[in-house]
C-alpha cells in the first residue's frame, strides 16, 4: 500500500503542461516595446513585459532586447561574462509563452 501511495504522489506532483505554442521570428519581432516585450532564449520565447520594471531596479535595462534573440545576452549577462543564477533561470520559466519555430 505504501508503494501505491508513493506512485500516486509522484504522479500528482508531475506538472501537466499544455502543448507549447510555436512562435516565428516575425511574430517575435512584433513584440519589441516595453508594453509588449518578448525575448527568445535558446529554443523558448518569453513574455517579460511585466518583469521589465523589476529588472530595471537591478540597474540594467533589458528593453533593448525586446523582440530579439537574447540568448547570448542572457547567457553572458550582456557581455559581462557572468552567467545568470539558477534563481534567474527558475524565474524565467514563469514567463515562457512558447517555443521558437525554426525556419
Amino acid at each position: 500500500m505504501v508503494k501505491y501511495f508513493v506512485i500516486i504522489g509522484v504522479c500528482l506532483l508531475t506538472p501537466v503542461w499544455p502543448k507549447d505554442k510555436t512562435i516565428s521570428m516575425e511574430e517575435l519581432k512584433l513584440h519589441n516595446t516595453s508594453t509588449s516585450c518578448w525575448i527568445l532564449i535558446e529554443k523558448s520565447v518569453y513574455d517579460v513585459t511585466e518583469y521589465i520594471t523589476v529588472h530595471d531596479s537591478l540597474r540594467y535595462d533589458i528593453r533593448k532586447w525586446c523582440g530579439t534573440d537574447s540568448t547570448m545576452a542572457y547567457s553572458k549577462k550582456d557581455q559581462s561574462g557572468k552567467s545568470h543564477s539558477k534563481k534567474a533561470d527558475l524565474l524565467l520559466r514563469k514567463y515562457k509563452i512558447g517555443l521558437y519555430q525554426f525556419d
